[in-house]
């Protein structure tokens, strides 16, 4: 899928097939040099240093899912199929918010062959709307909170009445040449808002203040910006180094308020955090099974996300009880692809048993990190 056609000469009016390819193959290469940097900065939900990690993986896994599916004629059709392949790759809640941004983008973008000013605008704000609505408990100095500033500021690049106009009966959606504003300036405007939220989560969010960091979910989403404002100006596609200035503002430049303020915890928060982060992607189910099964994972935890449709949902929730969580999947269809990860230390396999008055099967050592679950 990744185009590697020459960018063209200035800065770009409209997102093409062959634009949104580089835009995906500059983010994948810009993921992979920025993850250790990234998970760096993860220290909420949870401070498991996988954020960067998790969306590299994401973006990875969709990018070669797209490369094997059959031929794309234009923007707006390779944008849909790259979010569904985002639904089944999507790792952490990183990467599950990731696959709903790039849903209301292409839902936004629908009916735009090649997308202009005013369905980039709108893609955006489309994107922000699916993030926000799939997070059940949203909380501000997050990707939410950068997201909203991304929508924000590429809304009010075009007039109102073409970010919002409704696509023609034939699907197609009207071009808006007449506006004078192209792709590469509602890219620069979201870019440089969502890097000024990106600043300013410390502030918002005591977590992050007290390690010194900015939010690592909006720093992805910042650096998803940077591919789409350097494709947009026409910039040749450089995996890394001429965004070293930018990578730099990824930590708070100086001390702001909040975090001269702040004090390092003086206890261990762990024993408050959720034990497992339990993952699965679910079959066979409809609307009301999963709200009942994502009613259900709220009482068991946090950090619920339950995304998708279409008889393909994508589940994520950080609990105490796997198993749990598990059976209210069984409960709601089929699922498969189950994954559930340690989120300390301390709760690992033989921990979980202990604490359900079991043993560790005879020959299994102390097990951590990620288990693969079958289930038919």
């Amino acid at each position: 899928m990744p185009g590697d056609a020459p960018p063209p000469d200035g800065p770009l009016t409209v997102l093409d097939l062959v634009a949104v390819r580089r835009w995906a193959g500059l983010t994948r290469s810009l993921f992979a040099a920025r993850r250790a940097e990234i998970d760096a900065l993860n220290v909420f939900p949870v401070p498991d240093g996988d954020t960067g990690t998790n969306l590299y993986l994401t973006f990875d896994g969709a990018v070669e899912r797209t490369l094997a599916t059959a031929e794309v004629s234009s923007a707006d059709e390779l944008l849909a199929v790259f979010a569904k392949h985002l639904l089944w790759t999507a790792r952490g809640n990183s990467g599950v918010i990731l696959s709903q941004l790039a849903r209301g983008l292409a839902e936004g973008c629908a009916g735009s062959p090649e997308i202009d000013a005013a369905s980039l605008a709108e893609g955006l704000r489309h994107a922000e709307a699916r993030a926000r609505q799939a997070v059940t408990d949203p909380k501000e100095g997050t990707i939410l909170t950068v997201a909203r500033a991304m929508a924000e500021a590429a809304t009010s690049t075009v007039p109102v009445a073409a970010a919002g106009a409704e696509p023609a009966p034939d699907g197609r959606r009207a071009r808006h040449d007449d506006t004078d504003v192209g792709v590469h300036v509602v890219a620069k405007a979201a870019l440089d808002a969502a890097q000024e939220a990106l600043e300013h989560t410390p502030e918002q969010l005591e977590v992050l203040a007290r390690a010194g960091v900015v939010d690592a979910g909006g720093a992805g989403l910042v650096v998803l910006l940077e591919c789409l404002e350097r494709v947009c100006a026409g910039q040749r596609a450089h995996a890394d180094g001429d965004g070293a200035e930018r990578r730099s503002r990824l930590r708070p430049d100086a001390p702001s308020a909040a975090l001269s303020a702040a004090r390092p915890p003086e206890h261990d928060d762990t024993d408050a955090m959720p034990a497992f982060e339990v993952m699965y992607l679910l079959r066979d189910s409809d609307d009301a099974a999963v709200d009942v099964l994502r009613a259900r994972l709220v009482e068991l935890g946090d950090s619920v996300l339950v995304v998708g449709g279409d008889g393909e949902w994508n589940v994520h929730a950080h609990v105490d009880d796997a198993g749990a969580a598990v059976e209210a999947g069984i409960e709601a269809g089929r699922p498969h692809r189950v994954r559930i990860t340690a989120l300390t230390e301390d709760h690992g396999l033989g921990a979980h048993l202990a604490r359900h008055g079991r043993t560790e099967p005879a020959g299994g050592g102390r097990r951590s990190g990620a288990a693969i679950v079958a289930c038919a």
